[in-house]
């Protein structure tokens, strides 16, 4: 199986349980979390499309490391474009890992990773043992098709997350 397809089968089971973890971040934010820097995931961002049925780019795309990856540059885009009104998101449903996750992040140090919790989601000191670890477990089961340029781009954004917590 080409990694294409171990990719597609991964963010498959990784939507499937996304169901079991999800914040009501829709009516208690506006919107924090979606300016900066978002990351999708090799081949997330082809995975999204096809979901969606949509030939349209959903994302800016770069190469990293030969992996066409999705992302938001820090300025300039973000993700409120692709809000129909500033509080409902067309990608709800299939939102991409980085985002699925938040306000759980990894940082990834000599190949192992680290969860932290940012300090700029207001549900921050809210989450659930559950959800925490579904979290983890969603980066964990996409951690092998991730490059190491593509870690070492995903953690050059790490202080804008303002971490405040670890755990493991």
């Amino acid at each position: 199986m080409e990694k294409r397809e171990q990719v597609f089968k991964v963010l498959k089971e990784i939507y499937k349980e996304s169901k079991n973890f999800s914040l009501n971040c829709l009516e208690v934010c506006d919107g924090r979390c979606e300016a900066g820097d978002l990351l999708l995931a090799p081949h997330e961002h082809e995975f999204l499309k096809t979901t969606l049925k949509t030939t349209e780019e959903l994302f800016p795309v770069k190469s990293l490391n030969g992996d066409i990856c999705g992302f938001l540059p820090e300025e300039g885009d973000d993700c409120k474009s692709l809000c129909k009104d500033k509080k409902t998101c067309t990608l709800r449903p299939y939102r991409p890992i980085d985002c699925m996750t938040f306000p759980i992040f990894p940082k990834f140090n000599n190949g192992k990773m680290s969860f932290y919790v940012s300090t700029v989601c207001p549900l921050w000191d809210k989450l659930s043992p559950g959800y925490r670890e579904a979290a983890k477990r969603a980066w964990e089961k996409i951690h092998p098709f991730l490059s190491h340029e593509w870690k070492e781009h995903y953690d050059s954004n790490f202080e804008a997350y303002k971490a405040v917590e670890i755990f493991i």
